[in-house]
């Protein structure tokens, strides 16, 4: 039993590879987010302000998530030169 947890607990990837892959998939999560909620608010029958207010929100989100992938990104390399 405990050979199986202490298998289970082990890492299959460095935490940067895990760092990296987490940016990435960032990355194209926010560009796919983007294109869908633009193409959604483009179909919608908006007033300016409700547009405006739409598109504000979808480029807060982006950043958003962009924000999250180079922090995952960073914290990974910092670990490294601490370890």
């Amino acid at each position: 039993m405990h050979t199986i947890r202490r298998l289970l607990w082990q890492p299959i990837a460095s935490d940067l590879l895990a760092g990296k892959l987490a940016q990435i998939l960032a990355y194209v999560t926010a560009i796919g987010f983007f294109v869908i909620a633009l193409k959604k608010i483009a179909t919608m029958q908006l007033t300016e302000e409700q547009l405006f207010f739409g598109v504000l929100q979808v480029l807060i989100l982006f950043l958003v998530i962009i924000h999250g992938g180079t922090l995952a990104r960073i914290e990974a390399e910092l670990t490294k030169k601490h370890d």
